[in-house]
């Protein structure tokens, strides 16, 4: 047996936690088909059923309970690392100290933003917006028939979803 893909865990973890395909389609930010294939592929990999679902509920087999206890806690803490190592900037201008602040110019960096004109999903272009240190998704405007985005105010591409509000999300950063 090969070792069961990460994301394919993940998304297991995600429906078993929502106890719903959409639940956790919302959460990793993907479609709904999206998870459900990989449960599938990861059930087919395992040759096991890990949910027992209906039109109306999913709920876990016995299985999938035992495969929640023991890689549940540790996706968990698998995914927070994540998240703490992605936040650091790849690639910054100039170096940190007492009286100066430390940019990223290149990197997967945590991110100010705004989702109340908008909801960001993964892969959207961010901008500045008209609140300092916010970015927001960037709505191409129409010029000469064709559509485009406003040069000079691009941030990066959104990696994680925000349906609305203000919050903080992960970003492929690029300033120039």
């Amino acid at each position: 047996m090969n070792t069961a893909p990460f994301q394919q865990v993940h998304a297991f973890v995600a429906v078993a936690r929502h106890r719903s395909f959409s639940g956790a389609a919302r959460e990793l930010g993907v479609s709904r088909s999206a998870v459900s294939q990989s449960v599938r592929q990861l059930e087919e990999e395992l040759r096991v059923v890990l949910l027992a679902r209906t039109t109306r509920s999913v709920s876990l087999t016995e299985a999938g309970r035992r495969l929640l206890d023991g890689a549940g806690p540790a996706m968990g803490q698998a995914l927070a690392t994540l998240k703490e190592v992605s936040a650091q900037p790849g690639i910054t201008l100039g170096e940190k100290s007492d009286d100066k602040v430390l940019v990223a110019t290149t990197g997967r960096v945590r991110v100010k933003v705004d989702a109340s004109k908008a909801p960001i999903q993964i892969g959207d272009l961010l901008v500045t917006s008209d609140v300092p240190s916010v970015a927001m998704k960037s709505i191409p405007v129409e010029f000469a028939g064709r559509k485009m985005h406003m040069p000079g105010t691009i941030i990066g591409k959104a990696l994680e979803p925000l349906e609305k509000g203000k919050g903080e999300i992960l970003v492929l950063l690029s300033l120039q």
